[in-house]
């Protein structure tokens, strides 16, 4: 991937560093660059005063050269960028998702709602970016050692966020020698059908999908199959909701990939319910990806 870079959002937080290592890392399975980026919250409150924006200028600046520094440290063959941002924060990073193949952030590791547990900034920009956006944890359990039973947990849909999401699951597993585990939530009528099905056929119902609907999930991953022929797959189909199906399937997964609903509401921070649920109830990397599309690109800030 010459020539790719992945953006992570930083600052003084243990979720922003914790996002800002799984960033390293993964530009270092996909040969990309990475910037590092802080908008400071006063650059955008027209009431502060000129001292004070250059009072967070400047502890901006510190915090970039110190996470810069150790990142450079840690991984020194990466290729690191620094840029200092000013305006809104959320509209800056996805402004810059749009030039940016990937958006990392972190949690505050809060429960309660979506904002208090990511954060305003990152919410906004998980509904607004132009690439996908992977939410880390604090400390996130993909930071223990590789194994080959790893696996990465994906919905299976028939959006266009959902072909995307299915892609780059595929896509990300061929980079970490992974398998993906394909997930579609299915519901059977069988209870509700007025057939009289007896007791036995109704649970044999609900515990077998039929083989249609096997055979669709077949056709759906079919496609990838053959484009990643060394990624093995497994197929699995769940009688819950869709946020349940991954959440089960994602008790040991490195990795969730969901489609979501990305909002042409430029202040909005509306995910959806699957999304939202998701990222408050796993302990991994949670990538959400929208509707493939390029928004036209500003020119790149002078880093």
């Amino acid at each position: 991937m010459t020539g790719s870079r992945i953006l992570v959002g930083v600052n003084d937080t243990i979720g922003a560093r914790s996002a800002l290592n799984w960033a390293a890392a993964e530009c270092q399975l996909r040969d990309s660059s990475l910037l590092l980026v802080h908008v400071p919250l006063a650059s955008h409150a027209p009431t502060f005063a000129e001292s004070a924006r250059r009072a967070d200028d400047l502890i901006g600046s510190l915090l970039l050269d110190e996470l810069g520094w150790q990142t450079r440290l840690r991984h020194p063959q990466l290729t690191v960028e620094q840029l200092l941002g000013h305006g809104d924060p959320a509209g800056t990073l996805t402004d810059l998702s749009a030039m940016t193949d990937l958006v990392v952030l972190g949690t505050t590791g809060a429960g309660g709602n979506l904002l208090s547990l990511i954060g305003s900034v990152s919410a906004r920009v998980a509904a607004q970016a132009h690439c996908p956006v992977v939410v880390v944890p604090e400390q996130p359990t993909m930071t223990r050692a590789r194994s080959s039973q790893d696996t990465i947990v994906v919905g299976v849909s028939d959006t266009a966020a959902g072909l995307a999401a299915i892609r780059f699951a595929f896509d990300e597993a061929s980079h970490r020698g992974v398998s993906v585990t394909a997930v579609r939530a299915w519901h059977s009528d069988a209870s509700t059908n007025g057939h009289g099905s007896s007791t036995e056929q109704q649970a044999a119902a609900l515990d077998s999908p039929p083989p249609a609907v096997e055979n669709h999930l077949e056709t759906e991953l079919a496609g990838f199959r053959q484009q990643y022929p060394n990624v093995p797959v497994v197929p699995l189909l769940m009688t819950a909701s869709p946020a349940e199906a991954i959440l089960q399937a994602a008790s040991s997964a490195v990795l969730v990939v969901i489609g979501a609903h990305h909002s042409e509401n430029r202040w909005s921070s509306r995910l959806g319910p699957v999304p939202q649920t998701i990222l408050h109830h796993t302990d991994c990397p949670v990538v959400l990806v929208g509707t493939p599309h390029r928004a036209p690109q500003p020119a790149m800030p002078q880093i």
